[in-house]
């Protein structure tokens, strides 16, 4: 597989960036190894798990199990190298070094997120170990910045070769899955061994290593070890990263997935249409939990009417038609609602407290309303000032 995991952390590494994090840069490069010089000081791990001088010889032996490309060309990924490195970041609790570390690593919703932005590139690598805080300065003053490093087990990629078919779907040991089987003796086939089963298990496109979608549940994906910072994740947390990937348009996603250079431009052409769909089915998981309106406004229509506005993310995306898409209002303390088939409400107000509205969405004629109302309170900053949003 010699462009699989070059292409992986290439891939991964530029989408996690964009999703806001902070990643070293990685670039793809091609060269001959005889360029290598060992350092005296270098050392690595045997076969057997124990540390040994890194030699000439030991490097040539190493690079024999590397593939080659015409001319004895190896392909590789490297990152720029980051200095002044404190060690991993922890899923949990703060940094008692860190003055500005203020906000438990647990109550952060882009450390819960994760497993929401993991899920659609198939990280299953996401840990603390995986993480990298650094040292930092601007304007003279010093900071710690929080790092995602080592992308090369996202997509179909497990770093040296492909991924299991379990990945994703199970812990490495998992012991729910495990308290699943017993009762049957594990007769029962599962979703995802069936899946394997009908691939004849081996995989077709050796860039790609084994990704698909044909079992991807967003909601019940799992990292390959647990952590508790994930199972916090709510509906708001899985909303606010399902609302980011789904900002990717289809060229968007194929122009990164370019930066990939595979040399079989059909491996590329999947890859691209996997992530495509993924994205959707992310997308339509998260969205379905909650009331999934965005780009809420507030206009003031005259002294006593207010009208609020908003984008049905659902509707948006093509989850959900606009014709049979209806929303309820409901004015807390007041008892009463108001159902619009339009993305707005009128809202006649008096007085000078706050109002808080709760608005609900439904997307057939036969479906019920969303159980998460979307809730939203208006104020005033002064007696004579008009209201606007306060919170969301």
């Amino acid at each position: 597989n010699p462009e699989m995991t070059t292409s992986a952390e290439i891939i991964s590494h530029k989408f996690f960036y964009a999703f806001g994090y902070h990643v070293a840069e990685y670039y793809l490069v091609q060269f001959n190894p005889n360029i290598l010089q060992v350092d005296p000081k270098a050392t690595y791990y045997d076969e057997n798990g124990f540390k040994q001088p890194l030699t000439q010889e030991a490097l040539e032996e190493l690079l024999e199990r590397v593939p080659k490309f015409k001319g004895g060309i190896v392909r590789a990924s490297a990152s720029k190298f980051l200095t002044d490195s404190k060690g991993y970041m922890n899923f949990e609790g703060r940094r008692d070094s860190d003055p500005d570390d203020l906000i438990p690593h647990e109550d952060r919703r882009s450390i819960r997120a994760l497993r929401v932005f993991g899920s659609w590139l198939n990280h299953y690598d996401l840990r603390e170990g995986n993480t990298l805080d650094r040292i930092e300065t601007e304007n003279g003053r010093a900071y710690l910045k929080h790092y995602l490093i080592d992308f090369g087990s996202t997509l179909g990629s497990a770093a040296d070769h492909p991924k299991v078919p379990a990945a994703g779907y199970e812990h490495i040991v998992d012991w729910f899955e495990v308290g699943r089987a017993a009762p049957t003796l594990k007769i029962t086939e599962k979703a995802w061994e069936e899946r394997w089963d009908d691939l004849n298990r081996r995989v077709a496109y050796p860039a790609l290593g084994y990704f698909d979608n044909s079992q991807f549940d967003a909601g019940e994906w799992k990292t390959q070890f647990p952590y508790e910072v994930f199972d916090r994740l709510n509906a708001g947390d899985a909303f606010w990263a399902a609302k980011i990937i789904m900002s990717f348009s289809a060229d968007e996603i194929r122009a990164i997935v370019n930066t990939g250079e595979f040399s079989d431009s059909e491996s590329e052409k999947i890859l691209s249409e996997i992530l495509i769909t993924r994205r959707d089915i992310v997308g339509r998981s998260w969205f379905s939990r909650v009331t999934p309106l965005d780009e809420i406004r507030l206009f003031q229509i005259d002294d006593g009417t207010y009208e609020v506005r908003f984008a049905d993310l659902a509707v948006k995306y093509g989850f959900a038609s606009s014709t049979d898409s209806r929303y309820r209002l409901v004015l807390e303390g007041e008892g009463r609602s108001q159902e619009s088939d339009a993305p707005s409400f009128s809202i006649p107000v008096s007085g000078a407290g706050d109002i808080t509205l709760f608005i609900q969405s439904k997307h057939s004629a036969s479906g019920g309303w969303s159980e998460l109302p979307l809730k939203i309170v208006l104020a005033k900053k002064s007696q004579e000032a008009p209201f606007e949003i306060a919170q969301i």
